[in-house]
């Protein structure tokens, strides 16, 4: 969760608001196309100068200590000599970071920067979830992409990519970030062999920029159930449209809201909170964020600063039944949302556990464009407990193959809207 210092807290509190990125991570691999060349060695001096500089000074996580990042820096110096353009940099950097084992930790190449304020990725436009026979299920297919222009579909299994067959293992790494998206080879595609509703299929998919998420959409089931997919907290989420359409649910005397976060990374803690002042009352206490300055000051249950739902939504709240839909690609602010959620009124969370993505984190400009999202405040549940780590548990916990699957999900949620 990235932080912009917006979240409304205690009326003594300061300002604060959290960027959420979840699953941060994958943003350091996937659709790599950078070809510019890496910093000189004399900027990667002073842009491993700055990395360290923006850690040392505010970077915090319960149980961690980056006093030894320095260390680790010069002990990759070798690999970072021989990078030959700024993806690869990027990439060797983050492999130090990855070592911590912590989330929202990582630095963005210049073309990754560029992307990622535009709202969009270069990729193939698809997610996948590992099944337990080794294969992959395709959990999201992003319209316009590269995946749906080759006639890959939601619930799809991919078989083998490249010649190697998926199922094997040993090789995923290579071919796959830890959210789930494909990763390029040397030419920017991959040759793939999937099943489709019993069909053998195959084909190469480029890789190309397309938008990062799904838009926000209402649909109507059964007449009287409103169902909300918000595919992410980012740029696609868009405060006004979210007025909307809870104006239309609030007008039409909705029984039932399913809201569906399937392979929701995260986003702005803003998004989040404006979500949840949809379905919370405002004042609402949803729990701490605690950061390096507070956090040996008291327990976690009390230190730092409560975080509250804002005001302005109270009209459009929403009050009736309630799912919420989750799973492994359901990070960071996703995560925190559900959570506060189900701390605080009737609802059902449907699916599987969350990704355990859930830090507070700010954004550090480096230099040459490059830039840095480092952990800066952990944010804490009302009882002081975390969410990184270990994830949201589903009230009804779902195989893979059943949470990806559409029509068996929405089954699911009537009957939790029914009282069934």
């Amino acid at each position: 969760m990235q932080t912009e210092r917006r979240c409304r807290t205690t009326p003594q509190g300061r300002l604060a608001a959290v960027a959420l990125l979840a699953l941060c991570l994958p943003l350091t691999a996937w659709g790599q196309v950078a070809t510019d060349g890496p910093p000189t060695p004399r900027q990667q001096k002073r842009l491993l100068k700055k990395l360290v500089s923006c850690v040392g000074d505010k970077a915090f996580v319960y149980g961690q200590d980056f006093k030894d990042l320095d260390d680790r820096l010069r002990s990759a110096q070798a690999e970072l000599s021989q990078v030959v353009t700024a993806g690869e940099f990027s990439r060797a950097l983050n492999r130090v970071l990855a070592s911590y084992q912590v989330s929202h930790f990582m630095v963005m190449d210049p073309t990754l920067s560029r992307l990622d304020s535009a709202g969009t990725e270069v990729g193939a436009g698809l997610k996948s979830v590992r099944l337990g026979d080794g294969r992959r299920i395709v959990s999201l297919v992003i319209p316009g992409g590269p995946a749906e222009k080759l006639g890959i579909a939601q619930g799809d299994v991919l078989v083998e990519a490249d010649g190697w067959t998926i199922e094997e293992g040993g090789r995923e790494e290579e071919f796959f970030t830890p959210g789930g998206r494909l990763l390029p080879n040397a030419e920017g595609a991959r040759s793939l062999k999937w099943n489709q509703a019993g069909a053998a299929m195959e084909g190469e998919i480029r890789f190309a920029e397309h938008r990062s998420a799904l838009p926000l959409n209402l649909t109507w089931k059964e007449g009287e159930i409103a169902w909300v997919r918000v595919n992410s907290f980012s740029h696609s989420y868009d405060p006004a449209v979210v007025e909307s359409i809870f104006d239309e649910i609030q007008g039409r005397g909705a029984r039932g809201l399913v809201l569906d976060l399937r392979a929701n990374g995260g986003g702005f803690s803003r998004n989040n909170f404006h979500l949840t002042s949809m379905v919370l009352p405002a004042g609402t206490g949803l729990g701490r964020m605690v950061h390096k300055d507070t956090a040996s000051k008291s327990s976690p249950a009390t230190a730092g600063e409560e975080i509250l739902v804002p005001e302005g939504n109270e009209l459009r709240r929403y009050v009736g039944p309630m799912a919420i839909l989750i799973d492994h690609g359901s990070g960071s602010a996703a995560e925190l949302f559900s959570a506060y959620v189900h701390h605080n009124r009737e609802v059902t969370l449907i699916g599987r556990n969350t990704s355990g993505s859930v830090i507070g984190a700010m954004w550090c400009k480096l230099k040459k464009g490059y830039r840095l999202l480092y952990p800066m405040e952990e944010l804490l549940l009302p009882n002081g407990s975390r969410i990184e780590g270990v994830g949201v548990i589903p009230d009804v916990e779902l195989t893979i193959e059943e949470t990806v699957d559409d029509t068996f999900i929405e089954r699911v949620a009537l009957r939790a809207m029914a009282g069934g």
